[in-house]
């Protein structure tokens, strides 16, 4: 009989320190999972919003220079920005009519195509700047745009909108979390 109250103690032995081994390590386990996680947020939060951020900033200064400018004004200033836009490889630049379709693009191919995010149309209902993260319904590539309204004389005469591709920000926010977890 007192083998097997051996045999039984081992396992209860073994019970016991399975249990407090879960106890003790999964608290610590769970408290670093919170802690990945807030980090993750924090890192998504700065990314995203700061860029969606820049962009809007970057539109409405173009509309700025552009406040005094009439139809025509604005076409043929919006052209000259366009040819001697400098960051078309990072982002593109974009001027729209008033019915959203693209005027001139640092991305030919875009020229007299209408965007069809919601942040162009918005932008017209509305005079007011808005900005967009998500699919692009024509490519299916994430992207995120900042669409502001130029407004001459209460009319809006065109928006000019700044659009740039997630897959960078993607990677980073990637590299950051591998980073940080391993």
């Amino acid at each position: 009989m007192a083998k097997i109250s051996k045999i039984k103690d081992k396992g209860k032995i073994r019970g016991i320190r399975r249990r407090w081994l879960l106890n003790s390590v999964g608290v610590v386990a769970l408290i670093l999972a919170i802690a990945v996680l807030a980090l993750a947020s924090s890192l998504w939060n700065f990314y995203y919003t700061e860029s969606l951020e820049d962009l809007t900033a970057r539109a409405n200064s173009v509309v700025y220079s552009f406040r005094n400018y009439t139809a025509p004004e604005y076409r043929s200033a919006a052209q000259r920005m366009v040819s001697d836009y400098e960051e078309k490889g990072k982002l593109e630049l974009q001027f729209l009519d008033n019915t959203g379709a693209v005027l001139y693009s640092g991305n030919d191919l875009t020229a007299g195509t209408t965007p069809e995010t919601p942040d162009v149309r918005q932008a017209l209902e509305t005079q007011e700047p808005v900005s967009w993260m998500g699919k692009d319904p024509a490519t299916g590539e994430n992207i995120i745009a900042a669409s502001s309204p130029l407004i001459y004389q209460g009319k809006t005469e065109g928006v000019i909108r700044y659009v740039s591709s997630l897959a960078g920000i993607d990677r980073q926010f990637a590299f950051s979390m591998a980073v940080v977890v391993f």
